[in-house]
């Protein structure tokens, strides 16, 4: 499921970014969720893709690239998450 980085470009900034797979998998899923989501809930909807062992694993990466988005501004948290 997670393999290798990618290049996402902002188009507000002008700036293109090389951002782990799971937080390209992660900017894909939000930008198809107009309302966003929630850590748990982007957990839950990668979680059908893996073996129930691996959820926890999933989670981890999930919060890691929400971080990830975070700190080069892709994403932003909404009050109240």
């Amino acid at each position: 499921m997670w393999e290798g980085s990618g290049v996402v470009f902002d188009r507000r900034t002008g700036d293109t970014h090389l951002v782990s797979a799971p937080s390209q998998v992660v900017l894909a899923i939000l930008r198809d969720s107009p309302l966003g989501a929630t850590d748990a809930e982007l957990g839950r909807r990668l979680g059908g893709m893996v073996s129930p062992e691996d959820e926890e694993q999933v989670l981890e990466a999930v919060r890691e690239a929400l971080i990830e988005l975070q700190r080069i501004r892709l994403v932003e948290q909404l009050e109240g998450d």
